[in-house]
């Protein structure tokens, strides 16, 4: 049989397993809290971030800075923000097409996708389509795909 000593060191052991135990729990679950928190807090400031540069970018049409007005301006959003049609609105006007990238806040670069329209329009890489579809043909397409 266990001697008194042996059983108290035993309980003892346990004791100290289960306090050290408890303790790096509730420091760890306090440090997880903290960096909670500070994500929450991020996330929200980034959120705010985002809707400050959205509603920014929806405000140009009232701005003169683009040189086209309201009527002129078409929004695409995404990969570029706004192609403007300057002289749109006097039928006896050239019309002048302004491609548009609205930046606000910190960001100041272009995304990859923006610097390379940039570059497209900057080469002058640009072309005129006029598309001209068959009706019957769309319409037997779109019943190929089960579209009535």
């Amino acid at each position: 049989m266990l001697e008194n000593v042996e059983i108290e060191s035993i309980v003892t052991t346990i004791v100290f397993a289960l306090i050290v135990g408890i303790v790096t729990y509730l420091k760890m679950e306090l440090k997880h809290q903290r960096e909670m928190t500070a994500l929450r807090k991020k996330k929200q400031i980034g959120l705010k971030a985002q809707l400050k540069g959205d509603l920014a970018e929806l405000v140009i049409p009232w701005l003169a800075e683009s040189g086209c007005t309201g009527t002129e301006l078409k929004h695409f959003g995404k990969p570029i923000d706004w192609i403007g049609f300057k002289g749109l609105d006097d039928p006896t006007a050239e019309i002048g097409i302004k491609v548009i990238e609205v930046k606000t806040g910190k960001t100041k670069t272009l995304s990859q996708n923006e610097r390379r329209i940039k570059d497209a329009v900057e080469r002058k890489d640009i072309e005129w389509m006029t598309i001209h579809i068959n009706q019957k043909e769309v319409e037997e397409h779109l019943s190929k795909v089960g579209i009535e």
